[in-house]
Protein backbone atom coordinates (compact mmCIF):
# COMPACT_ATOMS: atom_id res chain seq x y z
CA UNK A 1 0.00 0.00 0.00
CA UNK A 2 1.28 3.45 -0.93
CA UNK A 3 0.36 6.17 1.57
CA UNK A 4 -0.61 9.53 0.07
CA UNK A 5 1.02 12.64 1.56
CA UNK A 6 -0.11 16.26 1.21
CA UNK A 7 2.53 18.92 1.89
CA UNK A 8 1.40 22.37 3.06
CA UNK A 9 4.28 24.86 3.24
CA UNK A 10 4.84 28.35 1.85
CA UNK A 11 8.46 27.69 0.79
CA UNK A 12 8.64 26.09 -2.69
CA UNK A 13 12.23 24.93 -2.21
CA UNK A 14 11.34 23.11 1.01
CA UNK A 15 8.30 21.52 -0.66
CA UNK A 16 10.41 20.33 -3.59
CA UNK A 17 13.05 18.86 -1.31
CA UNK A 18 10.51 17.13 0.88
CA UNK A 19 8.63 15.77 -2.13
CA UNK A 20 11.83 14.30 -3.54
CA UNK A 21 12.69 12.76 -0.17
CA UNK A 22 9.28 11.17 0.38
CA UNK A 23 8.91 9.87 -3.17
CA UNK A 24 12.10 7.85 -2.74
CA UNK A 25 10.31 5.74 -0.13
CA UNK A 26 8.56 2.73 -1.59
CA UNK A 27 5.40 3.06 0.48
CA UNK A 28 4.87 6.85 0.41
CA UNK A 29 4.03 9.30 -2.34
CA UNK A 30 3.31 13.04 -2.35
CA UNK A 31 -0.10 13.48 -3.95
CA UNK A 32 -0.21 17.30 -3.84
CA UNK A 33 1.38 20.47 -2.50
CA UNK A 34 -0.14 23.73 -1.18
CA UNK A 35 1.08 27.01 0.27
CA UNK A 36 -2.13 28.32 1.87
CA UNK A 37 -5.14 27.10 3.81
CA UNK A 38 -7.72 27.34 1.04
CA UNK A 39 -5.66 25.41 -1.51
CA UNK A 40 -4.77 22.87 1.18
CA UNK A 41 -8.43 22.22 2.02
CA UNK A 42 -9.37 21.88 -1.66
CA UNK A 43 -6.52 19.44 -2.30
CA UNK A 44 -7.33 17.53 0.87
CA UNK A 45 -10.90 16.98 -0.30
CA UNK A 46 -9.75 16.08 -3.80
CA UNK A 47 -6.98 13.59 -2.91
CA UNK A 48 -7.98 12.36 0.57
CA UNK A 49 -4.37 11.95 1.74
CA UNK A 50 -3.36 9.66 4.58
CA UNK A 51 -0.92 12.21 6.01
CA UNK A 52 -0.73 16.01 5.88
CA UNK A 53 2.57 17.74 6.64
CA UNK A 54 1.86 21.29 7.83
CA UNK A 55 4.12 24.28 8.40
CA UNK A 56 2.94 26.79 11.01
CA UNK A 57 3.75 29.81 8.83
CA UNK A 58 1.54 29.89 5.74
CA UNK A 59 0.84 32.53 3.11
CA UNK A 60 -2.61 33.47 4.35
CA UNK A 61 -2.84 32.32 7.95
CA UNK A 62 -1.40 30.31 10.82
CA UNK A 63 -0.94 26.58 10.29
CA UNK A 64 -2.71 25.88 13.58
CA UNK A 65 -5.95 27.12 12.03
CA UNK A 66 -5.51 24.65 9.16
CA UNK A 67 -4.90 21.82 11.61
CA UNK A 68 -8.15 22.60 13.42
CA UNK A 69 -10.12 22.70 10.16
CA UNK A 70 -8.58 19.46 8.91
CA UNK A 71 -9.41 17.76 12.19
CA UNK A 72 -13.03 18.88 11.91
CA UNK A 73 -13.11 17.39 8.41
CA UNK A 74 -11.45 14.08 9.28
CA UNK A 75 -10.70 12.25 12.52
CA UNK A 76 -8.52 9.66 10.80
CA UNK A 77 -6.03 11.74 8.82
CA UNK A 78 -2.57 11.94 10.35
CA UNK A 79 -1.17 15.48 10.70
CA UNK A 80 2.53 16.14 11.19
CA UNK A 81 3.74 19.67 11.90
CA UNK A 82 7.15 20.44 10.36
CA UNK A 83 8.21 23.89 11.53
CA UNK A 84 11.22 26.12 12.08
CA UNK A 85 9.80 26.85 15.53
CA UNK A 86 11.29 24.76 18.32
CA UNK A 87 9.07 22.24 20.08
CA UNK A 88 9.48 24.44 23.15
CA UNK A 89 7.19 27.10 21.73
CA UNK A 90 4.54 25.42 19.57
CA UNK A 91 4.84 21.66 20.05
CA UNK A 92 2.19 21.23 22.72
CA UNK A 93 -0.05 23.86 21.15
CA UNK A 94 0.03 22.00 17.83
CA UNK A 95 -0.98 18.76 19.51
CA UNK A 96 -3.86 20.51 21.27
CA UNK A 97 -5.01 21.88 17.91
CA UNK A 98 -5.28 18.34 16.56
CA UNK A 99 -1.86 17.41 15.17
CA UNK A 100 -0.57 13.86 15.63
CA UNK A 101 3.08 14.88 15.76
CA UNK A 102 5.58 17.71 15.66
CA UNK A 103 9.10 17.87 14.23
CA UNK A 104 11.51 20.76 13.83
CA UNK A 105 12.79 21.42 10.31
CA UNK A 106 16.31 21.45 11.70
CA UNK A 107 16.10 17.68 12.22
CA UNK A 108 17.68 15.37 9.66
CA UNK A 109 15.70 14.16 6.61
CA UNK A 110 15.79 10.63 8.01
CA UNK A 111 14.25 11.87 11.26
CA UNK A 112 11.33 13.30 9.33
CA UNK A 113 10.79 10.03 7.45
CA UNK A 114 10.94 8.16 10.76
CA UNK A 115 8.33 10.55 12.19
CA UNK A 116 6.05 9.87 9.21
CA UNK A 117 6.43 6.11 9.68
CA UNK A 118 5.69 6.46 13.39
CA UNK A 119 2.48 8.33 12.54
CA UNK A 120 1.42 5.74 9.98
CA UNK A 121 2.22 2.76 12.21
CA UNK A 122 1.19 4.04 15.62
CA UNK A 123 -0.91 7.13 14.91
CA UNK A 124 1.29 9.48 16.91
CA UNK A 125 4.80 10.92 17.04
CA UNK A 126 6.42 12.78 19.90
CA UNK A 127 10.15 13.37 20.28
CA UNK A 128 11.77 12.71 23.68
CA UNK A 129 12.40 16.46 23.94
CA UNK A 130 8.73 17.33 23.45
CA UNK A 131 7.63 14.62 25.89
CA UNK A 132 9.94 16.12 28.51
CA UNK A 133 8.70 19.66 27.82
CA UNK A 134 5.05 18.68 28.20
CA UNK A 135 5.73 16.81 31.44
CA UNK A 136 7.54 19.81 32.94
CA UNK A 137 4.82 22.23 31.83
CA UNK A 138 2.07 20.18 33.36
CA UNK A 139 3.94 20.03 36.64
CA UNK A 140 4.43 23.81 36.55
CA UNK A 141 0.80 24.30 35.60
CA UNK A 142 -0.37 22.26 38.58
CA UNK A 143 1.53 24.64 40.82
CA UNK A 144 0.95 27.99 39.09
CA UNK A 145 -2.32 27.69 37.16
CA UNK A 146 -3.03 28.55 33.51
CA UNK A 147 -1.58 32.07 33.51
CA UNK A 148 1.15 31.28 30.98
CA UNK A 149 1.15 33.14 27.64
CA UNK A 150 0.78 29.89 25.68
CA UNK A 151 -2.44 29.19 27.58
CA UNK A 152 -4.20 32.54 27.31
CA UNK A 153 -3.02 34.04 23.99
CA UNK A 154 -4.47 33.16 20.60
CA UNK A 155 -2.30 31.40 18.02
CA UNK A 156 -1.48 34.63 16.19
CA UNK A 157 -0.92 36.56 19.42
CA UNK A 158 1.51 33.91 20.64
CA UNK A 159 3.30 34.03 17.31
CA UNK A 160 3.72 37.81 17.62
CA UNK A 161 4.75 37.47 21.28
CA UNK A 162 7.41 34.92 20.29
CA UNK A 163 8.80 37.21 17.60
CA UNK A 164 8.93 40.11 20.05
CA UNK A 165 10.93 37.88 22.39
CA UNK A 166 13.35 37.13 19.55
CA UNK A 167 14.00 40.86 19.10
CA UNK A 168 11.96 41.46 15.93
CA UNK A 169 10.60 44.96 15.39
CA UNK A 170 6.96 45.65 14.58
CA UNK A 171 7.87 46.26 10.94
CA UNK A 172 9.85 43.00 10.75
CA UNK A 173 7.01 41.02 12.31
CA UNK A 174 4.52 42.56 9.87
CA UNK A 175 6.75 41.59 6.95
CA UNK A 176 7.25 38.01 8.15
CA UNK A 177 3.53 37.45 8.75
CA UNK A 178 2.36 39.32 5.63
CA UNK A 179 0.31 41.70 7.77
CA UNK A 180 0.20 45.47 8.18
CA UNK A 181 2.13 47.31 10.89
CA UNK A 182 -1.20 48.55 12.24
CA UNK A 183 -2.45 44.98 12.60
CA UNK A 184 0.67 43.95 14.51
CA UNK A 185 0.25 46.96 16.81
CA UNK A 186 -3.31 45.79 17.49
CA UNK A 187 -2.09 42.30 18.34
CA UNK A 188 0.45 43.81 20.73
CA UNK A 189 -2.28 45.77 22.48
CA UNK A 190 -4.33 42.57 22.88
CA UNK A 191 -1.28 40.77 24.29
CA UNK A 192 -0.58 43.53 26.80
CA UNK A 193 -4.18 43.57 27.95
CA UNK A 194 -4.36 39.78 28.39
CA UNK A 195 -1.02 39.56 30.21
CA UNK A 196 -1.52 42.69 32.30
CA UNK A 197 1.44 44.51 30.70
CA UNK A 198 1.50 48.32 30.82
CA UNK A 199 3.79 49.37 27.94
CA UNK A 200 5.89 48.13 25.03
CA UNK A 201 9.10 48.08 27.07
CA UNK A 202 7.52 45.74 29.59
CA UNK A 203 6.12 43.66 26.71
CA UNK A 204 9.60 43.14 25.29
CA UNK A 205 11.02 42.29 28.70
CA UNK A 206 8.33 39.74 29.46
CA UNK A 207 8.58 38.20 25.99
CA UNK A 208 12.34 37.76 26.36
CA UNK A 209 11.97 36.24 29.84
CA UNK A 210 9.33 33.84 28.51
CA UNK A 211 11.56 32.85 25.58
CA UNK A 212 14.46 32.11 27.92
CA UNK A 213 12.27 30.06 30.25
CA UNK A 214 10.77 28.04 27.41
CA UNK A 215 14.17 27.34 25.86
CA UNK A 216 15.32 25.86 29.18
CA UNK A 217 12.52 23.31 29.34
Amino acid sequence: MIHKVLIVDDHPIFRDGLTSLINKEGDMSVCAEASDIYSALELFNAYEPDVVIVDLNLVDSNGLELIKRLRLTSHSVKILVASMHSESFFGERSLRAGANGYICKEETPRSLINALRELLNNGFYMSPKLSNIIAKRHLANAENGDSRPECILSERELEVFTMVGKGSSTKEIAHKLNLSVKTIDTYKEHIKRKLGIKDNTALIQQAVVWMVRESML
